[in-house]
C-alpha cells in the first residue's frame, strides 16, 4: 500500500509543472486546442465482493491504476471540428485473492499495455446553415440518462466510452432527433503501440437506432427510442456473469418522461422499455422489461449546504429458465459504475440485469470545492429459481440480495487538480447461503491539463 501512496504522489509531482489547455490561433479562422489528463486511482476490495456466499478466503485485492489521455482539436471554418485523443491505462496490483494477478496474459493491464484511439472523429456544425450536424468516427454518445446506452466498451477497465460508427441529429428549440450507427468490434484493431489482443465486448455488435427528445417546458419533457444491436459473439471463453456464446438480435423500444417542478425544486425522471428479439444460441424469443423512476427534491436556495435527497427504484426483469423466452434485462451497452461506485459492478460484471433495486441518496456542498454523498440501496431478485444464473447464482433461500452503502466525497483544489474518496459496503441478505459482506474503497486523483 506504502509503495502504491509513493508512485501516486509522484506521478502528480510530475505532473504539476504542466500548464492548462494550449490554444493555439493557426489562422484567423482556424484555431488548434491540445489538451490532457493524468488520473490515478488505487482501490481495493476484499473477496466478499466478487463471492458474496461462504467458503471463499477474506483476502482481499489491493491494485493501482493509472490513465493517461493526450488530445487535440481542431476548428474549421464553417462549423467543421476534428477531434482526436489517445489513451492508456496500466494497472499494477500489490495484493489479490487469486494466485499471480500480474501475469495472467491478457487481463493484467501492467505497463506500459497498449495505447488506443479514445477519440477520432469529424463533426459538421449546421450542415449548409441547416439545422442538422453530422459525426463521423470514434466518439461518445450517452443517451438520457445511460440506462440504455452509455458504454461501447464495458470491458475496458475505465479507459474509455467509445463507439465507431455515425451519428446524425437534428436540433431546434423544441425537438433533438439523434440517429445512429455503430459497428464495434470484440477488439480494437485500431491499436498501433503495445496491441494485446484485449476483449472489449461479448461480441462483434451492429448498434442502429433513432432518439427522440421533445422539450414542451421545464415542467415536461420527453424521449422516445427504438434501438436494434445485433451481436456475433462466438467466442468459447464466457464471461463472469454473461451467457456464453451469446449471438442474439435484439430490438429496445422505450420512453421516459422528465423535468422539474415546483420552481426547479423537484426534478423527476421515468423511463419504461421493452426488449424483443432472439437469442440465436438457445433460439429463445426475447421478452424483457426495465423501468427506471427518479426523484430529487433540492432545499430552498440558501439553505445550510444546500442537500438534495434522492429517490431511484430501478428493475430489470430476470430470466425465468423454465419458460420458453428468454425475460432477461440486456444491458448491452450500459455496463458501467451507474451510481458511482464500482462495488456492485464488480460484483455483477456490470450486468444490471434480475433486479428490483430501490436506492436513496442525499447530496451536500460543504462549500463550492467539496462535495458528499451518502447512499443506501436495496437489491431484490425478480427471479430465484436457482438454475438462474445471470448475473449471481442464487445460494440462499429467499429474493432479498442485499443492502449496499455508499460515502462518496470530491474535493477540487484548483482548476486542474481535483482529488475524490469513495467507500461502499454490501451486507448480503437471503439470496446468499451465509453471505460475507464486501467493502470496496477507490481513491481518486485528478490532474487536467
Amino acid at each position: 500500500m506504502s509503495r502504491h501512496f509513493v508512485l501516486l504522489s509522484l506521478l502528480l509531482a510530475l505532473a504539476l509543472p504542466l500548464s492548462a489547455a494550449a490554444v493555439y490561433e493557426l489562422t484567423d479562422d482556424m484555431t488548434l486546442s491540445l489538451s490532457g489528463d493524468l488520473r490515478v486511482r488505487l482501490e481495493g476490495f476484499n473477496s466478499g465482493v466478487i463471492f458474496p456466499s461462504a467458503g471463499k478466503s477474506d483476502a482481499d485485492a489491493t491494485y493501482l491504476r493509472v490513465r493517461t489521455r493526450l488530445a487535440g482539436k481542431l476548428e474549421l471554418p464553417d462549423g467543421i471540428r476534428i477531434q482526436a485523443r489517445l489513451a492508456n491505462r496500466v494497472h499494477k496490483v500489490s495484493s489479490h485473492f487469486l494466485s499471480h494477478p500480474n501475469d495472467v496474459k491478457g487481463e493484467t493491464w501492467r505497463f506500459p499495455d497498449e495505447v488506443i484511439l479514445d477519440q477520432l472523429f469529424i463533426h459538421f456544425d449546421s450542415i449548409a446553415g441547416s439545422d442538422f450536424s453530422l459525426t463521423l468516427g470514434r466518439q461518445d454518445l450517452i443517451l438520457g440518462n445511460g440506462m440504455i446506452m452509455c458504454e461501447g466498451t464495458p470491458f475496458d477497465q475505465g479507459r474509455g466510452l467509445y463507439q465507431d460508427g455515425v451519428v446524425l441529429r437534428y436540433k431546434d428549440e423544441e425537438d433533438t432527433v439523434t440517429g445512429f450507427v455503430f459497428y464495434n468490434q470484440w477488439k480494437d484493431r485500431s491499436v498501433f503501440i503495445n496491441d494485446q489482443n484485449r476483449r472489449l465486448r461479448v461480441g462483434d455488435t451492429l448498434s442502429s437506432g433513432v432518439y427522440w427528445t421533445h422539450n414542451f417546458n421545464k415542467e415536461l419533457n420527453f424521449d422516445l427510442y427504438y434501438i436494434f444491436n445485433d451481436v456475433y459473439d462466438d467466442q468459447m471463453k464466457g464471461i463472469r456473469a454473461h451467457a456464453r456464446d451469446n449471438n442474439l438480435s435484439l430490438h429496445t423500444v422505450g420512453g421516459r418522461l422528465f423535468g422539474s417542478l415546483l420552481d426547479e425544486q423537484l426534478d423527476y425522471s421515468l423511463e419504461m422499455a421493452r426488449q424483443a428479439g432472439q437469442n440465436s444460441r438457445d433460439k429463445d424469443p426475447i421478452e424483457a422489461y426495465m423501468l427506471d423512476a427518479r426523484l430529487r427534491a433540492h432545499a430552498p436556495k440558501g439553505t445550510l449546504l444546500s442537500p438534495s435527497l434522492g429517490l431511484e427504484y430501478y428493475y430489470a426483469s430476470g430470466d425465468d429458465p423454465h419458460t420458453r423466452k428468454f425475460e432477461g434485462w440486456n444491458t448491452l451497452l450500459a455496463e458501467y459504475p451507474r451510481w458511482g461506485d464500482e462495488l456492485l459492478p464488480i460484483m455483477l460484471n456490470g450486468v444490471w440485469s434480475n433486479m428490483h433495486f430501490v436506492r436513496s441518496d442525499i447530496n451536500l456542498v460543504y462549500s463550492k470545492d467539496l462535495k458528499g454523498n451518502f447512499s443506501v440501496g436495496n437489491l431484490y431478485a425478480d427471479e430465484t429459481d436457482r438454475d438462474a444464473r445471470i448475473p449471481l447464482t442464487r445460494s440462499g433461500g429467499g429474493s432479498y440480495m442485499g443492502t449496499l452503502l455508499s460515502l462518496m466525497l470530491d474535493y477540487r483544489a484548483s482548476d486542474m487538480l481535483s482529488f475524490a474518496a469513495k467507500l461502499s459496503k454490501f451486507k448480503p441478505g437471503s439470496y446468499f447461503r451465509d453471505g460475507k459482506s464486501g467493502y470496496w474503497c477507490q481513491l481518486q486523483a485528478m490532474l487536467e491539463f
